[in-house]
């Protein structure tokens, strides 16, 4: 495992959504204390925590802990290409797609769109 690769990784996507350290060891149920201590380098994330932030974010494992550098490996192609794109969009075209996608939310059946 890459430790610098992870935890930069980690910063990225939890920025990438907007959120706080705090809540996403909420959303997560990972304290902040831990998430700290990933993201200075001072304990080794532990499997169960590396499977839950992946899962979270929709990101292969192997990408998150510096295996490899395809980001979405887990998703189908057009899904990673639609969100290697949506990475790269200003925020408010981010906005525009938000609003678009919200209108399928409850048809998602439990899929990404949650």
């Amino acid at each position: 495992m890459n430790f610098d690769v992870f935890r930069d990784n980690l910063q990225s996507l939890i920025k990438s959504r907007g959120l706080s350290v705090r809540q996403f060891g909420i959303e997560t149920g990972i304290t902040s204390a831990t998430l700290s201590r990933y993201m200075t380098e001072k304990r080794v994330p532990d499997l169960q925590y590396v499977m839950r932030i992946a899962a979270y974010f929709n990101v292969s494992i192997d990408w998150l802990v510096g295996f490899s550098d395809n980001k979405y490996s887990i998703l189908p192609e057009e899904v990673r290409e639609f969100a290697t794109m949506y990475q790269v969009a200003s925020e408010d075209d981010r906005t525009v797609v938000k609003a678009v996608l919200h209108k399928y939310k409850g048809k998602a059946n439990g899929t990404l769109l949650q």
